[in-house]
């Protein structure tokens, strides 16, 4: 017994001496044996809230389309409340607000969407849109550029720089944005 306890000790003292590293490394299956199942629920998870996420904006669409301004918004809400910085919910809740001639909204969720992704150039132009149309074309012309910059292949991105400021001053003085498709489509 004694003999047993001092090999014990022995043994302990050279793997002390020798170090750690010398040992051999555990799996890691071994050492978190439900870590893969916890990665493929999550990856699971992930894409059944994407999918959801998808099905809500496309019904979230057919609201629109179907002049439902409430119910749509609604669904929108609902995507945004799980993922802010989703960028087709931002897109349709700034389409909502036009349909409702809700300008300020519209510039304030495309503001809040070039923050999260300025190389956007649909946005740069749908906010430079809603300047114009809100009486702001210098301002406008700054996004109208950026959009043009950032997709110089875009024919209407290009055109918009032809605008011309008092053009924009008679829209935004009494003619009304028709619908969002002529915009973002």
């Amino acid at each position: 017994m004694v003999q047993k306890q001092i090999f014990s000790a022995i043994l302990l003292l050279c793997l002390l001496a020798i170090g750690c590293n010398s040992l051999p490394t555990i799996p890691q299956g071994l050492t978190d044996p439900g870590k893969e199942q916890r990665e493929k629920k999550q990856e699971i998870a992930e894409a059944v809230e994407r999918r959801r996420s998808e099905a809500m904006i496309k019904a979230a669409r057919a609201r629109l389309q179907d002049q439902d301004f409430s119910g749509s918004r609604e669904l929108i809400n609902n995507v945004l409340e799980r993922s802010p910085d989703n960028q087709l919910a931002l897109f349709l809740l700034a389409e909502i607000a036009v349909s409702e001639n809700l300008m300020d909204e519209a510039l304030s969720i495309y503001r809040h969407a070039i923050t999260i992704s300025p190389e956007n150039a649909e946005l740069q132009h749908n906010l430079a849109i809603i300047l114009e149309l809100t009486g702001r074309p210098n301002e406008a012309r700054i996004h109208f550029e950026e959009a043009s910059h950032l997709a110089p292949n875009n024919q209407l991105y290009q055109m918009s720089l032809l605008t011309d400021p008092a053009y924009a001053s008679s829209m935004a003085n009494g003619e009304r944005f028709s619908t969002p498709d002529s915009v973002t489509r």
